[in-house]
């Protein structure tokens, strides 16, 4: 791999498994999943996640370890299949001494970024059920 710093990722969720590309990463931001706003980089990302960078385009690809990767085999998103598997040790320290993981306990990384409404008044629907409702419901 070259020395310069990956800007484009994807990273597999642990809590809900999808997939989540990021542009632009930094080693600053903190990043959650799009689907269940789980963080995504923590100090553990070593032990749970194997690491593989593409040759041809500089992509950083994190799967689970238990996910069926496979050299040779699986493809980047540019189509090249020249990968390298590497560790995510320099990534994490990255995020560390960047700060990533200063926000604590109690701070929530993404409070100025996800937004729930609240059930609506005098009705029986509210807005996080609507979604979880059948099609061919009124």
């Amino acid at each position: 791999m070259n020395s310069k710093a990956i800007l484009n990722i994807l990273i597999e969720c642990r809590g809900c498994r999808i997939e989540n590309i990021f542009g632009n990463y930094s080693p600053d931001k903190v990043l959650v999943c799009n689907q269940c706003r789980e963080r995504l980089v923590e100090p553990d990302l070593d032990d749970v996640y194997s690491r593989y960078d593409c040759k041809h385009c500089d992509f950083a690809i994190f799967v689970l370890k238990e996910t069926n990767f496979k050299i040779g085999e699986s493809k980047c998103r540019c189509g090249s299949d020249d990968l390298v598997k590497t560790n995510c040790t320099n990534f994490v320290q990255s995020a560390r001494n960047a700060g990533a993981f200063d926000f604590g306990d109690e701070a929530s990384p993404s409070d100025d970024d996800w937004y729930r409404s609240e059930p609506i008044q005098d009705q029986d629907l509210n807005y996080n059920d609507m979604f979880d409702r059948d099609l061919g419901e009124n």
